[in-house]
């Protein structure tokens, strides 16, 4: 299933043509004990199914969730507050950005899914563009309501007279997760024909995509910095085959993932203290970032996180053998997009609740009270982000629409290829404009809306649980 995809039970398939379909969340569960729901999530599971890529996708979105709650520091300025970064604050932070920026785990998991999910309806005939219709669909149905709730939040702050710093800034920072989907649709989409190149090319075509990442990064330190964002596409098309081959061939033994990963930290090592690549791995440091746009950094720290998930796997299996452990990834995978869209929403709400309060703690150094405030900090935050998820959380859930998107293989393409500009530009940007209509930044969000139409997305039709690979 995609990576942010609902949780899924097959029906009518060969192996299990009485497998039952099940919705999990707000609406399935009624007055069931969670205990329960569990259990029955447990119990519903096909044999065959890999419960740890979907242990590794839950994992993976903690650790994004995390890491985005701790990062803002609230600091005192001329009677106001600014927000500055933690790792500017404490450059010694900067190295913990190695484990918390995972976004390397969520493409090579989904790049093993996607290969799931195109072997299973190529094997029961569907068409290479149905199927990527379909998936699109799939990815972007939760993107629509967090779009919509910003412009309008945008719309009533510019009209109430919000300053427009703190419009960029919320709109900004609350659609940063959605960067993720702006690369992942294409590659998505692009499944049919880069599980081919692997199975025809194998090592190749990733190795062939990072000699290009270094010659991107070659190019934007000795003439523009614009080309090196061209390295969106080759790093992530570069990690995402990893997840093919996965699927493919198979995940290398125990020991290789300890020679992958001693190889990733040694590239890591030397790119930061040979090259001048910065050691932070999510913002940018002495004017070069890692990650935005992702350099050849990027790259070593997919391969050492996928030593460490080859290193991990036995046990971790082992452990999602039990029915609690189990069904506690499955009922957080059941909203997972839902989780990922809207918790940067969920701490701008907690943050403008304690501004307003006067509650907010400003700090100009994080000393023992800021750490020690960050466990009811992100308790707040989860309350709030648990209530959005429970509101909101059936986008996940996938509508009958037809198989293919309105405009066919052509609109599936354009859709996807404009989403990504779009979705890209208003992750970086915001949905605030000084200059727009009602203070909105019209370009993308007509362009997203043009490209939802084009892809189905927006189609309403009765939702079902009956969903394949």
């Amino acid at each position: 299933m995609p990576l942010g995809g609902v949780w899924e039970h097959r029906a009518r398939s060969p192996r299990h043509p009485r497998t039952e379909t099940h919705a999990l969340g707000p609406d399935a569960g009624g007055g069931r004990m969670a205990g329960e729901l569990v259990r029955q999530v447990a119990r519903a599971t096909p044999a065959d199914r890999n419960r740890y890529v979907d242990f590794l996708r839950v994992t993976a979105l903690g650790a994004v969730v995390v890491g985005h709650w701790i990062i803002p520091v609230f600091v005192p300025a001329n009677g106001d507050f600014a927000v500055h970064f933690i790792m500017t604050q404490e450059p010694w932070t900067r190295w913990a950005t190695w484990l918390f920026q995972v976004m390397p785990v969520f493409f090579i998991v989904g790049g093993y899914a996607n290969a799931v999910a195109w072997t299973r309806a190529e094997a029961a005939g569907e068409s290479a563009v149905a199927w990527a219709s379909r998936r699109a669909r799939r990815l972007l149905r939760p993107l629509a309501p967090v779009v919509v709730a910003w412009v309008v939040l945008v719309a009533v702050g510019q009209a109430v007279g919000v300053e427009a710093r703190w419009l960029t800034f919320a709109s900004q920072s609350a659609l940063v997760p959605a960067w993720f989907l702006a690369v992942y649709v294409v590659v998505t989409v692009a499944v049919p024909i880069t599980l081919r190149l692997e199975e025809r090319l194998g090592l190749a075509l990733p190795a062939v995509l990072a000699a290009l990442v270094a010659g991107t990064d070659a190019l934007a330190l000795g003439a523009s910095e614009e080309v090196q964002w061209a390295n969106f596409v080759w790093v992530w098309f570069a990690v995402h085959q990893l997840g093919l081959r996965w699927h493919r061939r198979g995940l290398v033994r125990p020991v290789g993932g300890i020679a992958l990963l001693v190889a990733g930290v040694a590239s890591l090592g030397v790119l930061v203290t040979l090259a001048g690549y910065p050691v932070d791995m999510v913002a940018e440091e002495n004017g070069r970032t890692n990650a935005t746009p992702p350099s050849l950094a990027m790259l070593g720290l997919a391969v050492a996180q996928l030593g460490l998930v080859a290193l991990l796997r036995p046990p971790l299996e082992r452990a999602l053998a039990r029915p609690g452990l189990w069904g506690a990834v499955a009922l957080v995978g059941s909203r997972i997009m839902t989780v990922f869209l809207w918790h940067m929403t969920a701490m701008i709400a907690v943050a403008a609740g304690l501004a307003a309060a006067g509650w907010l703690p400003l700090r100009d150094a994080l000393d023992w009270g800021w750490w020690s405030s960050r466990p009811v900090w992100m308790l707040m935050c989860a309350v709030v982000l648990a209530v959005l998820v429970a509101l909101l959380g059936r986008a996940e859930r996938v509508p009958r629409n037809r198989s293919v998107s309105p405009t066919g293989a052509v609109g599936t393409t354009a859709g996807a290829l404009v989403t990504a500009v779009a979705v890209g530009t208003l992750s970086a940007g915001g949905v605030y404009d000084a200059d727009g209509p009602l203070g909105l930044a019209l370009w993308p969000l007509v362009a997203l809306l043009a490209a939802l139409a084009a892809l189905g997305v927006l189609e309403r039709d009765r939702p079902t649980d009956e969903v394949s690979g």
